[in-house]
C-alpha cells in the first residue's frame, strides 16, 4: 500500500509540471503546481481504493455501497481540486 501512495504521489509531481507548459501566465506557479499534484493523487487513491472495495471478500451489496460511497467522495474531491487548480492559472 505505501508503495502504490508512493507512486501515486510522484506521478502526481510529474503530471502537475507539465501543465505549465499550456498555462504559461500563471502568477502563484508554486500554488497551482501543489493543487495539480494534489489533484492528480487524490484521483488515483480514489481509484485505488474502488479497485481494493470491488476485490475485497465483503457481500456484493456492501462493496457495491461502499464503492459507490469512496467513488463520489473521490469524483467530488478531484473536481474541487482541480477546479481550484484551474483558478490559479487565471491571467491577469
Amino acid at each position: 500500500m505505501r508503495e502504490r501512495i508512493a507512486v501515486y504521489a510522484l506521478l502526481g509531481c510529474l503530471v502537475s509540471a507539465l501543465q505549465f507548459g499550456f498555462f504559461d501566465c500563471s502568477g502563484v506557479k508554486v500554488l497551482s503546481f501543489g493543487a495539480g499534484a494534489l489533484t492528480v493523487f487524490v484521483a488515483l487513491v480514489a481509484i485505488d481504493r474502488v479497485y481494493v472495495m470491488s476485490v475485497s471478500p465483503r457481500s456484493a451489496v456492501t462493496r457495491l455501497a461502499l464503492g459507490t460511497a469512496i467513488a463520489t467522495i473521490g469524483a467530488g474531491a478531484t473536481f474541487a481540486l482541480g477546479w481550484f487548480t484551474m483558478i490559479t492559472h487565471m491571467c491577469g
